[in-house]
Order: structure tokens, then sequence, then C-alpha cells
């Protein structure tokens, strides 16, 4: 089987380079799902909110077991990406 990390690339450079860019874009969409919370332009139920953010929980939690369960930890790699992230604001 061939693998699919580039030439010269580890697993964890490859990991550290895609989870940037995901977690730069999650943050990103979490942006935009704040901007839906102006009442001007958007009508909701506290249902409505209670059930996104229900959802988004979930998979939060999914996603995280899955790096608990394969003993991966991702801790400081998503501290450091949340810091440059509030930096770069």
């Amino acid at each position: 089987m061939k693998s699919r990390v580039p030439l010269g690339e580890t697993k964890e450079e490859r990991f550290k380079r895609v989870i940037a860019l995901r977690v730069k874009k999650l943050l990103k969409d979490l942006r935009l799902l704040g901007n839906l919370a102006n009442k001007n332009f958007y009508s909701y139920t506290d249902e409505d909110i209670n059930k996104i953010f229900l959802a988004i929980e979930e998979g939060l939690e999914r996603a995280k077991s899955l790096f608990y369960v394969n003993m991966v930890s991702v801790d400081d790699i998503l501290h450091k990406l949340w810091t440059e992230n509030e930096n770069s604001k």
C-alpha cells in the first residue's frame, strides 16, 4: 500500500499542517454562526438555539473523544492555534 504522506513530510508535520487549516476554518465558521445572532436580520427561538448548540457540543465531544481513543494529545497544538488566532484579530 502506498503511503499518503508526501515525500519529506512526517505524519506529525502533516497533522500540524492539516489541523491548522481545519481549526482556522472551524473558528471562522463559528464567527459566521455568531453573526446569525443579530435579531435585526434573523428570527429564532430559544429552542432553535438550544438545538444548534447541543448539536455543536455533541460533535465537538465526538471529535475530542477520537483523539483520546487514539491516545493523541493535541492540547499544545490547539492552544497554540487558538493563541495565534486570538492575536491575529
